[in-house]
């Protein structure tokens, strides 16, 4: 038996009216069903259903990345505010309040290389300053 191609579809050439009429009906319904497919551009991933998957870089335009970032092997983040719900985890290493002086509550607090208070009244009430060498408290 022979075939013919019509729109990108091969099908047997029918020998009765009836096998040309059901195969045309086919064609007609496929390319119907088909014309609405982009088969070129395939859609966001979690576009409007979330979907897991493994990725080499991962950008959120305005939601939530949740899960463990580096959950057997260690990995960096990076951003311009980072929180923890319940607390962080080991070290902090840097400076806490680098440009904007950050509270803090402690049991125990120690120092390797001394402790450096501002040299003028931070005008924050019950915060020590450096007063021309004596150690002052801010009323504020």
């Amino acid at each position: 038996m022979g075939s013919e191609i019509s729109e990108g579809i091969i099908l047997p050439i029918p020998k009765t009216q009836q096998e040309t009429d059901l195969y045309n009906s086919l064609r007609d319904y496929f390319l119907k069903i088909t014309e609405s497919i982009n088969f070129t551009e395939p859609a966001a991933i979690g576009g409007t259903t979330p979907n897991t998957g493994a990725f080499t870089t991962l950008t959120s335009t305005g939601g939530a990345i949740n899960g463990t970032i580096g959950a057997t092997t260690p990995a960096a983040i990076t951003g311009t505010t980072i929180t923890a719900n319940t607390a962080f985890a080991g070290a902090l290493n840097g400076t806490v309040g680098a440009t904007t002086p950050a509270a803090a509550t402690f049991t125990l607090l120690t120092s390797t290389g001394g402790v450096v208070f501002p040299t003028s009244d931070p005008a924050v009430a019950g915060v020590w300053w450096d007063n021309a060498g004596t150690l002052t408290k801010s009323s504020g």
